[in-house]
């Protein structure tokens, strides 16, 4: 139909015009976009680019030997309960929103004892504080299983023990100094259970390169190193999630020193409380 002139009366299947100053409505064949149409079409979100994971960590750790002679002048420890704060950041570059390949990048991670302390040959003497700490640096891959994400890592393991002297200036013998450098092999895990709740977890072994302990044993050498941990999450919302995990670790050195030890082992397990946040 043909619109109707200015002046003239409407005929019929006229078009009327809009009175001056109005909008005209849109035609009746004009489509509307649907709702959500630009959220479809910006797709599903990549990955964090950056991680970081803060836990506290209360643990239980010991130090024992196999075929020990207290004779020999070595001596063992155990720290019932002990505060050890680890943290974790992680930036992954590449990033994929779909697909079995999630990203990659680094990761730098560490722990330090805080307060860990040991008796000496007096229960009445000053104790003696326990130096432990380690550091990673390493890469990171995550892959897509479904809603589950596995993540294999590699990297360079820093670890440290000693006993310092205590505050009357004296100082503990039979406890051997270590400062090991590993190659760590790990993959960790993660994904839903329940609503706002999943499980994550990790497994890692440590191919012990050095030990720093040759001067003291020459015949020394690294035995199997792994550690563990298995938790709980919550997802609080997308940037944080709260977690609460078991963890558990185990260091073998063979000592091979006749007439003392054939070798030592330092075992530590116990829980962590953390968070981890991504942007």
């Amino acid at each position: 139909a043909a619109a109707a002139s200015p002046g003239q009366s409407p005929r019929p299947g006229d078009i009327v015009p809009p009175p001056p100053g109005e909008i005209a409505p849109p035609p009746a064949s004009a489509d509307l976009a649907a709702p959500g149409a630009a959220a479809t079409l910006a797709g599903p979100p990549r990955p964090d680019l950056v991680e970081v994971e803060i836990a506290a960590q209360l643990l239980h750790r010991s130090w024992t030997y196999s075929n020990h002679d207290p004779a020999g002048g070595l001596r063992t420890y155990s720290l019932s309960l002990f505060t050890e704060p680890r943290a974790r950041i992680g930036v992954h570059p590449l990033r994929a929103a779909e697909g079995l390949f999630a990203s990659a990048g680094l990761e730098l991670s560490g722990a330090v004892a805080v307060g860990a302390m040991i008796d000496g040959d007096d229960p009445a003497a000053p104790r003696f504080p326990l130096s432990l700490w380690w550091l990673d640096a390493g890469l990171r891959a995550r892959l897509r299983l479904g809603s589950w994400t596995l993540g294999p890592g590699v990297g360079f393991r820093l670890s440290h023990q000693s006993v310092n002297p205590n505050s009357a200036g004296v100082r503990l013998d039979g406890i051997p100094t270590v400062d090991a450098r590993a190659v760590r092999l790990g993959l960790e895990f993660a994904g839903p259970i329940a609503g706002a709740f999943g499980l994550t977890g990790e497994l890692d072994y440590l191919l012990v390169l050095s030990t720093g302990l040759d001067a003291a044993f020459p015949g020394q050498s690294a035995g199997p190193a792994f550690e563990g941990r298995l938790g709980v999450t919550w997802e609080v919302s997308h940037l944080l999630r709260l977690f609460l995990a078991a963890t558990f670790s185990q260091e073998t050195y063979n000592l091979n020193a006749p007439g003392s030890a054939d070798a030592a082992r330092a075992s530590t397990f116990g829980g962590e409380l953390g968070f981890r946040m991504g942007f």
